[in-house]
């Protein structure tokens, strides 16, 4: 039995399948295995019949060998049943979202409990979700992504969106292009400016109902309106604006990322005026 994610993990034989009396051990899965614990037909953990009930304060990433084994050279049937109640996730909320830096970050949802959240499109999600903090430190573009392509993964489909803060609609929403599974969003922001990542299962809900994994977190040095990389926000960016007007996902131009350009996007372009710092 392996257990991704730490917690209290419970084995059973309390079964009517279940015909002989033994007693049920657990073992760490290393050289000596070691013995974490054990229970017999004689501790009363089952309501009738001849099971055994056993639990522990399982490690993360750590595999059990599960012993079963008749008393006074008995022998029979059983079935074997497991729980798993993983410990909670800390940063299962957006108000208290893990400060993270550039770089890999581990997730597990498991643990977490569901939180209402407000995607580019104005739905309303609610699941089992994993928080982060980051502020950045000079302008330019935050990028968060599960995608594999480039160094995050998860074991499962992902929906990654960014947020300005906990109580507005999400300002980026899976916009990094990846393979279909993994999720990843970016969004341009100014020096000082701290946004709130959120990694959950995909919206369409058919992925798991919890995810896993690592979700990298990197940036780029860019100047906000600068859409012709002349190091100068101008007239010229303004005319490249309007030529991407309208429904256009993924375009440089779309700096709030919802998937269309905008007056909101304008309004960003005009706001960086001048000479890029």
């Amino acid at each position: 039995l392996h257990a991704d994610v730490s917690g209290f993990l419970e084995v059973t034989t309390c079964s009517p399948d279940t015909n002989f009396p033994h007693v049920i051990s657990v073992h760490k899965s290393t050289i000596q295995l070691p013995l974490i614990g054990c229970n017999t037909v004689y501790e009363g953990n089952c309501p009738s019949g001849y099971g055994a009930t056993f639990g522990w304060n399982a490690e993360a990433n750590t595999s059990y060998l599960i012993r079963v084994a008749g008393l006074d050279a008995t022998f029979g049937n059983f079935r074997l049943d497991y729980t798993s109640i993983p410990n909670p996730t800390l940063n299962s909320k957006c108000t208290v979202a893990q400060p993270i830096d550039l770089g890999q970050w581990a997730f597990n949802t498991s643990g977490a409990e569901g939180d209402a959240a407000m995607l580019c499109d104005g739905t309303v999600q609610s699941n089992r979700s994993a928080w982060f903090s980051y502020t950045a430190i000079e302008t330019g573009l935050v990028k968060a992504t599960t995608c594999p392509d480039f160094g995050g993964n998860a074991d499962s489909e992902t929906s990654v969106s960014i947020y300005n803060n906990c109580n507005e609609m999400a300002s980026a929403c899976d916009n990094v292009l990846c393979d279909g599974v993994h999720g990843g969003a970016e969004l341009q922001v100014s020096a000082g400016t701290t946004v709130l990542i959120r990694v959950a299962p995909t919206p369409n809900g058919l992925g798991s109902n919890f995810v896993s994994g690592e979700l990298l977190v990197d940036f780029k040095l860019h100047c906000i309106g600068d859409l012709n990389g002349d190091q100068v926000v101008n007239v010229a960016d303004v005319l490249s604006l309007i030529a991407d007007w309208g429904i256009c996902d993924g375009c440089a131009s779309d700096f709030n990322g919802d998937g269309k350009v905008a007056v909101d996007d304008l309004l960003v372009l005009i706001g960086a005026w001048g000479i890029c710092e």
